[in-house]
């Protein structure tokens, strides 16, 4: 994905079956973020991640969740941090299908969470989200998905994303800024990475990380 010269919110949305290809005349406009971002994280939580917050009406649905990014249109490493720094949550899918995403903010006190360049997931009933802050700072940020009670509108996404005092091995300090992420069973899987946002402006040739490891969540 290219991004433009300005950041846009604007959001597109597409239906896809397992079978069918997706198509550039698939997608259609859906409402767009309150706070147009760059180099966020984006998860997905549903009952598969966060069973304890959808065990009752809200069993079938499922939300998207933006974390951190980059407002404005400074350039690459030198963004701007959002004025806000509240995550923003939309439904995609509900007891009758698939939904139109409309963002809007949550409610989690997420002081300081300023990450960008990281990832995000939704997994044993929290969110946890990872990213560089600025230059080779790493900050990893965890809380309940829904405060310990369940998901069932924008509101219920509240409560405190706590500093975790997790570190990668490799490299020791550093953010494994813009690195592959997975999520399989009970381990996040983090692949390459850059050793600083710094390291995206004015290199040639900036020096990646070759190695994979492992978070037990």
């Amino acid at each position: 994905m290219t991004c433009p010269a300005s950041v846009l919110a604007s959001v597109d949305h597409a239906a896809f079956g397992a079978a069918t290809d997706l198509a550039p005349s698939s997608f259609a406009s859906s409402s767009g973020l309150t706070y147009a971002r760059r180099r966020f994280a984006l998860a997905f939580a549903d009952a598969t991640g966060a069973p304890a917050a959808f065990s009752s009406t809200n069993t079938l649905d499922a939300w998207l969740v933006a974390v951190g990014g980059d407002a404005g249109t400074a350039a690459a490493g030198g963004g701007v941090s959002l004025a806000s720094y509240v995550p923003e949550v939309a439904q995609v899918r509900g007891s009758g299908g698939a939904l139109a995403p409309a963002f809007s903010l949550s409610s989690y006190n997420s002081a300081g969470l300023t990450l960008h360049g990281g990832w995000s997931e939704v997994a044993g009933n929290r969110l946890i989200a990872a990213g560089d802050v600025t230059g080779a700072n790493l900050t990893m940020r965890v809380g309940q998905i829904c405060n310990g009670g369940e998901c069932t509108g924008a509101s219920s996404f509240a409560g405190t994303l706590s500093a975790a005092s997790i570190a990668y091995q490799v490299p020791s300090v550093g953010p494994r800024y813009l690195a592959g992420e997975t999520l399989f069973r009970a381990y996040v899987y983090a692949a390459g990475g850059l050793p600083s946002d710094a390291a995206e402006v004015g290199a040639s040739s900036p020096v990646a990380f070759h190695s994979v490891e492992r978070i037990t969540f």
